[in-house]
């Protein structure tokens, strides 16, 4: 049941008051004011709309997280490619030094890329912010 379907059965309920007590109320006890009605019937549209609102942002926030494991994975395989071309220069080149300076970049840029997986935590381990509380 909604907030709104809740509203409405109170609203529509009857509360009946004991004799003997109805004289010690104001007249007005039970009546609403125009204007007490009006902000009633603002709320009213105003949870529907937010009611209406949640699903969608339920599936926005859905969106949101497949679009950055997307982007991830893409930056790690951006990554991957640029580390695989370092290593098959640095097996290719004739010159040792350059051999050397090339796995020292591909080493560097792999670096970068378990970083980032850490940092993301997308290796497999705990979440992130459960290994760093414990």
């Amino acid at each position: 049941m909604t907030v709104v379907d809740l509203a409405h059965v109170a609203e529509s309920s009857s509360h009946r008051i004991p004799g003997h007590l109805s004289s010690r109320l104001p007249a007005s006890y039970g009546h609403d004011r125009p204007e007490q009605t009006g902000i009633e019937a603002q709320l009213r549209k105003a949870l529907a709309r937010d009611e209406d609102l949640i699903p969608q942002q339920r599936d926005l926030i859905r969106r949101q997280a497949l679009l950055s494991k997307e982007s991830d994975h893409r930056f790690l395989n951006g990554l991957q490619m640029v580390v695989s071309l370092l290593s098959l220069q640095s097996r290719a080149s004739s010159n040792p030094e350059i051999a050397s300076q090339l796995a020292v970049a591909a080493n560097r840029v792999a670096t970068i890329e378990r970083v980032h997986r850490r940092l993301h935590c997308l290796d497999g381990r705990p979440r992130c912010d459960q290994a760093i509380s414990r």
